[in-house]
């Protein structure tokens, strides 16, 4: 069963990644949503470049130390 987690989806490689719970809420606060409505699941989802693609990148000379 996948317990409900938050994910990390990376822009470039299109991997999805599971984030580890440290630093994150038990479960997202669910959104306020229009009378009527009945929310059933609640996920977060980031997007960005994951480590290795961001390895793979080529710096901008601003970049470099």
């Amino acid at each position: 069963m996948h317990r409900q987690h938050s994910h990390f989806h990376c822009t470039r490689c299109d991997r999805t990644f599971c984030l580890d719970d440290a630093g994150m809420p038990a479960q997202p606060a669910a959104p306020r949503v229009p009378s009527g409505f009945a929310i059933e699941h609640v996920e977060l989802t980031v997007s960005g470049v994951c480590a290795e693609c961001g390895a793979r990148m080529p710096r901008r000379p601003a970049d470099t130390p």
